[in-house]
């Protein structure tokens, strides 16, 4: 009997540990949500994270680049302009595009 009592504290004590945890991580993520794009600005250079890409305008036409065989089903499609000529950093860039793996 004590050891189905001990079983029925320690469920509730997991459970409560949960809900802790989880009021941590929503009270942190609510006070943590940038109020202003200065703040914002800093959040993103602390994390490390920036967009550096640019939106293709006007928008390309790539249907001429889609596979010629109707069973190949690609999931991504990754573009790359270059120059004509394929220096070392294009190089560079080709090997490290096929060293990537999409699921």
């Amino acid at each position: 009997m004590e050891a189905n009592k001990n079983k029925k504290n320690g469920a509730m004590l997991q459970i409560w540990l949960m809900f802790l945890v989880m009021g941590i991580v929503l009270a942190s993520g609510f006070f943590l949500i940038p109020k202003t794009e200065d703040e914002r600005q800093k959040m993103i250079s602390f994390l490390g994270t920036t967009n550096t890409g640019e939106i293709v305008t006007p928008v390309a036409d790539f249907v001429s680049l889609a596979p010629s065989t109707p069973s190949v089903k690609p999931k991504w499609k990754i573009l790359v302009a270059e120059t004509n000529e394929c220096s070392d950093i294009c190089e560079q860039m080709i090997y490290n595009m096929r060293q990537v793996h999409m699921l």
